[in-house]
């Protein structure tokens, strides 16, 4: 009998040592995790903190809509700027493919604006690549060629996809940089802008 306790009781002793190993071993575990987010984190302010000062310069400055160069590669050959406002997406082909994607997964999810007053921006020199891109992401938005060479615009000094609307004077406002690993943040971004596309015809 004497014996039959002892054994629990050593058992017993084994299972608890065993839970606070685990126990133990997971806190180690998620620290690491922990401080790779925080890092993250921390990058992805100084990131908006940069791209906030180079956007503040392109504010007001304006876009001459006229020489823009339609890429005929969606059954597009014609654009004529009749809205009072679009919205721009700004990419290249040298920028992150998954963070241009996540744009147009928001855009095409959200809604929130009318797919004819969104109009595209794209520094390209292949354009096999941009064909194929399209094709992938079912694109039906107008293309524009738009080379960073001659890009007045400093937020392309960055290096990554931005949105801002321009208006049928080519006027430029509302830049924004939208992060892949978190998309409410744009969609807050075009709920705050719809609100200039409601009225106009």
């Amino acid at each position: 009998m004497r014996k039959t306790i002892k054994s629990k009781g050593l058992w017993g002793i084994i299972v608890i040592l065993l839970i606070a190993s685990i126990i133990v071993f997971s806190a180690r575990r998620s620290l690491p995790e922990k401080s790779k987010i925080a890092d993250m984190q921390e990058d992805l302010i100084s990131t908006e903190k940069a791209f906030d000062e180079k956007m503040k310069a392109d504010e007001g400055k304006r876009l001459s809509l006229d020489s823009l160069s339609i890429v005929n590669i969606n059954d597009l050959p014609h654009f004529s700027f009749l809205a009072d406002h679009y919205l721009v997406v700004r990419f290249s082909e040298v920028n992150c493919e998954t963070c241009v994607e996540s744009i147009f997964s928001v855009l095409e999810k959200s809604k929130k604006i009318d797919s004819t007053r969104i109009i595209l921006l794209v520094d390209f020199r292949s354009e096999a690549f941009l064909r194929t891109f399209v094709r992938l992401n079912t694109i039906k938005f107008p293309i524009f060629k738009y080379p960073a060479l001659n890009s007045f615009l400093n937020a392309d000094a960055l290096g990554y996809p931005y949105l801002f609307i321009t208006d049928k004077d080519g006027l430029n406002h509302d830049f924004f940089m939208p992060v892949k690993e978190d998309q409410q943040r744009t969609i807050a971004y075009l709920n705050r802008i719809k609100l200039i596309f409601n009225d106009q015809k």
